[in-house]
């Protein structure tokens, strides 16, 4: 890579990591806004994405984190109001930061229990605490 090619990557590095810490310093109360929204969540089998919305969807902007989870933002407050998640079930198995984030935001927002079609990505351990929180 030639060293302008170089800079100009890493100059769209620093502008992308200043966009995610924006968006996520605006999302402190993402959690609060979701247990009182709830999630509505869709699951691609076809294309195995998992889709969660905090109340519905609604027009947004995504931002990729590492392409494979993307962030839906509404472009004018850089608030958070839904998550893609492609390849779903490997992810969900795979990458425990990831999961352990799905899984929170899935317990936070449900209000009835979880179709059964969510439990590949449920862990077992975890279906006891899903159980409560409903």
């Amino acid at each position: 890579m030639e060293k302008a090619d170089a800079q100009f990557v890493a100059a769209l590095r620093r502008e992308h990591t200043a966009v995610l810490r924006n968006i996520l310093g605006s999302n402190d109360d993402l959690f609060e806004r979701v247990r009182k929204a709830g999630i509505v969540e869709d699951y691609d089998r076809e294309g195995d994405i998992l889709y969660l919305w905090l109340g519905g969807p609604q027009p947004a902007s995504s931002e990729s984190v590492d392409g494979l989870l993307y962030l839906r933002v509404d472009p004018e407050s850089s608030r958070i109001v839904g998550i893609e998640l492609e390849h779903a079930r490997e992810i969900m198995r795979e990458a425990p930061f990831i999961s352990k984030f799905v899984h929170d935001l899935l317990i936070a927002g449900r209000r009835d229990p979880p179709p059964e079609e969510w439990m590949p990505f449920v862990l077992q351990q975890d279906i006891k605490a899903l159980a409560e929180a409903v």
